[in-house]
């Protein structure tokens, strides 16, 4: 869906429609009597601005609508981010909706630094989220890269390959690349090339990628120097169902 522009036009028709049993002649309608009756008023006048209060998010809805009063919106549609993605998740949406501007400019600065202004909106649209992690621990997450001897030019990758990347902490993204290196018997050049090349594997579901290992290991018959070649040049392969793998693997 794309959003043409940030008015939003909403056009509201009431209908009428009046059966049968409503119709009633002009004279019997005269001869009815009116209740002089006092009716309370149903909304209490307020003088308080109401204006910018934003309402409960619906399970379905379109963010479109709520363009003139978020400036995170507008800002997001700025940088090309695709609000309908993001509305097909409501929790998200609405979690999105709460922050100002000044909770998400920092973020999108240092997220600037490793991804290109042409894919940040995509970045964005795939993690919303990350606006609710805190910039010192995103930034640990980065020191922690640069401790490891990555490149700026491999953080670069990693964090635009997968934009979930930086929700790990340190402790987890170590664990994880430990496994990896100690199952295949990588050295720390060849980590850092499996995790640059298919970071998404490094946070991708363990058990999952156990499971592979095993088809390609044993129902393969593949050695360990074997299994060590074929994860640094088709790492996609432990992300595979088991079977696509096992075809994949034999090829």
């Amino acid at each position: 869906m794309i959003y043409s522009g940030l008015v939003i036009k909403i056009f509201n028709v009431s209908k009428l429609s009046i059966g049968k049993n409503n119709f009633c002649s002009l004279s019997s309608c005269y001869s009815n009597k009116v209740s002089t009756k006092t009716v309370s008023p149903v909304i209490n006048s307020s003088s308080e601005d109401l204006s910018n209060v934003i309402p409960h998010l619906p399970n379905t809805f379109n963010l479109a609508a709520y363009v003139n009063q978020s400036e995170v919106l507008k800002k997001l549609l700025y940088l090309n981010v695709n609000l309908n993605k993001i509305e097909k998740k409501p929790h998200v949406a609405e979690k999105i909706m709460k922050l100002n501007f000044d909770d998400i400019k920092d973020h999108i600065l240092f997220i600037k630094d490793y991804v290109k202004t042409d894919n940040i909106g995509k970045f964005f649209t795939i993690n919303p989220m990350i606006f609710y992690e805190s910039l010192e621990d995103l930034k640990i997450r980065v020191n922690y890269l640069q401790s490891k001897r990555f490149t700026h030019d491999q953080i670069e990758q990693i964090i635009s390959k997968n934009a979930f990347w930086l929700m790990f902490s340190t402790i987890r993204i170590d664990r994880r690349l430990g496994f990896y290196q100690d199952k295949f018997n990588l050295i720390g050049n060849e980590i850092r090339f499996l995790a640059t090349k298919q970071p998404k594997l490094i946070t991708y579901n363990l058990q999952h990628v156990m499971t592979n290992t095993f088809v390609i290991k044993e129902e393969m018959g593949f050695e360990d120097h074997e299994m060590k070649q074929l994860i640094l040049e088709k790492p996609k392969l432990w992300m595979l169902r088991a079977y696509g793998a096992l075809c994949l693997a034999s090829h």
